[in-house]
């Protein structure tokens, strides 16, 4: 019975090492079709990018100008943006080093003379520059400045 079992052993074992002889005979040759079918994928689109390589190339090179030109310009409008926020900056809070030239007020009467000329002094117009470039308005500005320094001009600009 011993050898009928090892028979019985010895069998299944070449069944079992037969099978997995075919098994592995089999996946080699799929995975040799696959691979073939790879390369062959691989090759076409290999080819066809070298096809193409001089339009690529062009491609990039016109992509990446604009892009330079486009950075250039959105760099030269923030620039252009700062300096001229630093220039408002300085003239709405500059204070004068040098002597500020008085600033003589002139207005038109009713029979086409001026009126009697004032000359502001250098502080008054210091506040009238300010006053004129402010976000109220000039004719405010003017009328805020004069109200306290001659009542004839504030009634002469208040009609205007």
């Amino acid at each position: 019975m011993s050898k009928y079992v090892n028979d019985l052993g010895t069998r299944l074992f070449h069944s079992v090492a037969n099978r997995a002889g075919d098994l592995g005979e089999k996946f080699e040759e799929e995975f040799s079709y696959l691979a073939q079918n790879v390369t062959r994928d691989v090759t076409v689109i290999v080819d066809e990018a070298v096809s193409l390589s001089p339009y690529i190339k062009v491609g990039l090179v016109c992509a990446s100008i604009f892009l330079v030109l486009l950075s250039i310009r959105l760099l030269a409008y923030g620039i252009r943006a700062l300096v001229n926020k630093r220039r408002r900056h300085m003239w709405m809070n500059c204070e004068y080093s040098e002597h500020t030239p008085p600033i003589i007020l002139m207005l038109p009467t009713d029979d086409g003379t001026y009126s009697q000329s004032r000359m502001l002094s250098e502080p008054e117009s210091r506040r009238l520059l300010k006053g004129l470039h402010s976000a109220d308005g000039q004719k405010t500005a003017l009328l805020t400045q004069l109200q306290t320094t001659d009542k004839h001009l504030h009634n002469v600009l208040s009609n205007v």
